[in-house]
């Protein structure tokens, strides 16, 4: 195991997980893909494998997330809130991504001339 002063990036609070030390601070931030059970409830969340191992099933378009309203550590399942204000329960081994997926520069730049919007492939209106 690699001590702090042998890593001079290392800074914070050390955390055992799966064997390695890592930062605590690594979980908390966005975009990180990291499983169900490392994630602190109430956090928001995209992209969740519904199985563990599968890959990608739920959550995936942009702007939806589901929070992370309970974790069962004796039966390693924790219960999630889905858009539509439906709880599941949800394997803790499953992967996710921390945070919410969104442009917010989506359809908000000006064309200037008709050439650019068929560059985008819309064909004219007439």
């Amino acid at each position: 195991m690699q001590s702090s002063q042998d890593a001079p990036w290392l800074w914070g609070k050390y955390v055992l997980a799966e064997n390695k030390y890592i930062l605590d601070s690594y979980y908390q931030m966005i975009g990180n893909c990291i499983s169900l059970a490392n994630i602190p409830i109430g956090t928001w969340v995209h992209n969740i494998e519904w199985n563990p191992g599968q890959g990608i099933k739920l959550i995936r378009v942009v702007g939806t997330f589901v929070q992370i309203i309970k974790k069962f550590e004796n039966t390693s399942q924790c219960i999630v809130r889905l858009p539509l204000n439906v709880n599941k329960f949800i394997d803790s081994r499953c992967q996710t991504t921390i945070g919410i997926m969104y442009n917010l520069c989506h359809g908000k730049h000006k064309l200037h001339k008709a050439k650019q919007s068929r560059w985008l492939g819309r064909r004219p209106i007439v």
